[in-house]
This record gives structure tokens, sequence and C-alpha cells, in this order.
């Protein structure tokens, strides 16, 4: 009767210990896995950011060129220099300034904005995860 209990325990151990081993190298494959797709997330997230933040510094350029070259400056002066003709024809002065700013450059500057800080924060929340 022990060498039968000795032989089942024998054969018992072995394949818990193969059970063992597989259950190890498949949890090796998901963590190397995740580790991958971790990765590549962060390169993703990363250049993304690069790109955003090359066209938000474009786009403020064009923007800001545009805002100089159009006559916003001339009307905020007549507000800082004839406050009282300012305050009477103040409906005829903000038409005018919002028809002079160049409200598409502006428009694409304030979404490149939004999308780099998406980006970010996309990258920050991704980066609690990563594996560094």
């Amino acid at each position: 009767m022990k060498p039968n209990l000795s032989t089942l325990f024998q054969k018992n151990w072995e394949s818990n210990s193969q059970e063992a081993e597989l259950l190890t190298r498949v949890f090796d494959t998901i963590e190397r896995k995740q580790q991958q797709a971790i990765r590549t997330q962060k390169i993703i997230w990363s250049l993304s950011s690069v790109l955003f933040f090359a066209i938000t510094i474009f786009t403020g350029w064009r923007a800001i060129s545009s805002i100089i070259s159009s006559d916003v400056g001339n009307y905020l002066s007549l507000v800082f220099s004839d406050t009282g003709i300012a305050l009477t024809l103040w409906r005829s002065l903000v038409i005018s300034i919002i028809e002079s700013l160049p409200i598409i450059g502006i428009g694409f500057f304030l979404a490149s904005i939004y999308l780099l800080f998406w980006s970010a924060r996309n990258y920050s929340i991704r980066s609690q995860h990563f594996a560094y």
C-alpha cells in the first residue's frame, strides 16, 4: 500500500509542477504582451504630443502675425485715447474689432492648444500604467 501511495504522490507532484510551470509561462507571456502594448501607447502619445506642439507653435505664429497685420491696434488705441466716443459708439466699435480679427487663425490656434493638452493628458493618464 505504501509504494502505491508514494507513487501517487510523486505523479501528483509532477503534474502539479508541470501545471505550475505552464501557468508561469502563460503569465509571463501575458505580461510581455502588456508591456509591449504599453510601450506602443507611450510612443504613439508622445509622438502625437510632439506633433501637436509643433502645430501649436506654427498656428500661434500665424495668428499673431495676422493680428499684427490687422487693424485691431487702431481700434484699441481709439478705445484708450477717446473713451467718450468709444462708450457712445461701443456697439459699432465692438463689431469693427470683431470684423478685423482673424477669427479663423485664432480658432486654429485654440484648437491646436486643445489638441496639445488633450494628447498630453492622455499621455499622463496612460503613463501611470507605463513600465519605465
